[in-house]
């Protein structure tokens, strides 16, 4: 394997990486926090995620598809913080 797709590998693995980190926050929240208090959390699992996914594209070095690739990674992480929240509701 040569060092362009290690690289692109490593591109579409920080997008999976904020998507699995909202999953994780998301069941920490759902475990974890007060029923009253998780809408609240879930907004900060969201700014975490956020977060993570800005470093992870500074971490890949690449200017190509940044927009791209950040816009997947918290795009991804709303949705399955909103699929959570959907469940928390019903709960």
């Amino acid at each position: 394997m040569d060092s362009q797709d290690s690289g692109a590998l490593w591109r579409g693995t920080s997008v999976v990486v904020v998507w699995l980190a909202a999953v994780a926050a998301g069941t920490l929240v759902g475990i974890v926090s007060p029923r009253a208090d998780a809408f609240g959390w879930l907004a900060v699992a969201l700014a975490g995620c956020t977060l993570l996914a800005l470093a992870l594209q500074l971490v890949v070095g690449r200017t190509a598809g940044y927009i791209a690739r950040a816009t997947a990674s918290v795009t991804g992480a709303l949705v399955v913080l909103a699929a959570t929240s959907s469940i928390l509701a019903v709960l």
